[in-house]
């Protein structure tokens, strides 16, 4: 009985023996497609518990038998399977996985970055969203497009000036405007000439041709400050431009007309001049003033000079009663000289390869 009890536990120990022997050290190196180290790896042996990670030069150590598959896994590359084979070495290269790149968007000069990799709140608009506006002034295409920006036209006449803001105002007596980025380049968006007198002047970026623009990225926040300076302050309407794809060619064609007419105007008294107390007598100013104001005399009291060579009106200046020709001064009618308006865009796009090619037309009355 003694004897058949040792015999049961040699063979035991012999088969352990056996099973243990066929495990081996297997090493090697995990590298990006450049032939940079991956720290950081997991590598582990499918369907065990065994498992270990690549060091800072992305080495690793595992033990393995013949068979076995190595499964290598990295956050963003492309999960590879191996099969140990006879070799004790096993380096493999992890490739990108293009399934883990949801969005992109861009950044400063044109670098492109994830969403969830910069701070700055960003606020989307597809070219499709701005060329179906219908507007003739980017600024105002943007209207109600994206959360937090506020776009206020100047009037509804034909490229009237428009203001941006983001997240309101910043400042009392300094621009609260974004700042304007092209491709990586800072635009000029700023308008002259707007004020209680005188023709509405459009901002710069009426310049900007829509049917060229591929999207628009609105940075919030004083986050875009780290991009573009303080210059950011107000925030930044980063713009990106279309450009030529490889494929066939494509031809797009984009026709668009408007009429404006004038709904309603405010009335205006016809009693009493353009001009203002003088020493406190009411003093007719005239046009080649400048001055806007109309608490002048009573019309009734004026009548023209006669004098022919005067710019504003062809029987002269107008001078008190008794000083003239004798003729009574007229009160106009200030809206008579509206008319339809008419605006004609058109916009001929070629792209194929790397080549775009547009051809504009505009027309405005």
């Amino acid at each position: 009985m003694k004897l058949k009890i040792t015999c049961i536990l040699f063979i035991s120990l012999s088969f352990f023996e056996m099973a243990f022997a066929q495990q081996r050290n297997v090493t090697g190196t995990v590298t990006d497609t450049q032939g940079l180290p991956l720290p950081g790896v997991n590598i582990t042996v499918k369907e065990t518990s065994r498992g270990v990670q690549t060091d800072f030069d992305g080495n690793y150590s595992i033990q393995a038998e013949t068979g076995e598959v190595l499964v290598f896994s990295f956050v963003g590359l492309r999960t590879k399977e191996v099969v140990v084979g006879t070799d004790n070495i096993i380096s493999v290269v992890l490739e990108m996985d293009a399934a883990e790149l949801d969005a992109v968007v861009v950044t400063a000069l044109g670098v492109k970055a994830r969403p969830r990799s910069i701070t700055t709140a960003i606020e989307t608009v597809t070219s499709d969203d701005i060329e179906n506006a219908g507007e003739t002034n980017l600024a105002n295409s943007l209207s109600s497009k994206a959360a937090g920006v506020n776009v206020v036209s100047s009037s509804g006449s034909v490229g009237a000036s428009a203001t941006i803001r983001i997240r309101g105002n910043t400042s009392i007596n300094k621009s609260n405007s974004p700042l304007f980025v092209v491709d990586g380049v800072p635009i000029d968006n700023s308008n002259t000439g707007n004020s209680n007198a005188g023709a509405d002047q459009s901002n710069r970026a009426i310049d900007i041709n829509q049917a060229d623009i591929a999207s628009i990225d609105i940075l919030k926040g004083t986050a875009a400050q780290t991009l573009y300076g303080l210059r950011a302050a107000n925030g930044v309407i980063l713009i990106t431009t279309k450009k030529g794809i490889a494929g066939e060619p494509t031809i797009s064609v984009t026709s668009t007309t408007q009429f404006s007419n004038v709904s309603q105007v405010p009335e205006l008294q016809q009693e009493f001049a353009q001009g203002r107390p003088v020493n406190g007598v009411p003093t007719y100013r005239g046009p080649e003033t400048g001055e806007s104001f109309s608490w002048g005399p009573r019309i009734s009291s004026l009548e023209y000079d006669g004098d022919t060579s005067y710019p504003y009106h062809r029987l002269g200046r107008l001078v008190p009663q008794g000083t003239g020709n004798g003729q009574p001064a007229e009160a106009y009618d200030h809206y008579d000289f509206f008319v339809t308006g008419i605006l004609q865009d058109q916009n001929v796009s070629v792209r194929g390869g790397q080549i775009e090619l547009n051809i504009i037309y505009r027309d405005r009355i």
